[in-house]
């Protein structure tokens, strides 16, 4: 039987990382739209949520915003989002904006519980 050490040597390189993410919904936090968020991936420095809306799948296009106070900067934009949803959604993450930080910061070491409480504490717009 093969050790966890030996199976992470195999199936992961160094350079992949394991995150954790949640898409949450218009109940999580008023928008009309789908706000992904996530623990840092890779070697993405700086906070970032994407924007869908509607459920997001595999090849679907989205809204890449920058959690960069206090313009929060749309780095890509495949939904040519509209001011009324920038607006909306500036107002939420900056509602949020220590929650979403600290789960891109820490969120890899949460328990399913502490993600759910961070969703169920979020302020909805």
């Amino acid at each position: 039987m093969k050790s966890w050490e030996m199976i992470k040597k195999e199936k992961f390189n160094e350079k992949e990382e394991l995150y954790g993410m949640a898409n949450l919904t218009k109940e999580d936090t008023g928008l009309n739209g789908w706000v992904y968020i996530s623990t840092r991936e890779g070697n993405h420095t700086n906070p970032r949520i994407k924007f869908y809306r509607d459920r997001p799948n595999k090849n679907d296009l989205y809204t890449w915003i920058e959690l960069k106070k206090p313009y929060f900067p749309i780095h890509i934009d495949n939904i040519n989002i509209t001011k009324e949803e920038y607006n909306q959604l500036k107002k939420f993450l900056l509602k949020n904006y220590s929650a979403i930080e600290k789960f891109w910061f820490e969120g890899m070491f949460f328990s399913n519980k502490e993600v759910q409480d961070l969703i169920n504490n979020l302020e909805k717009v």
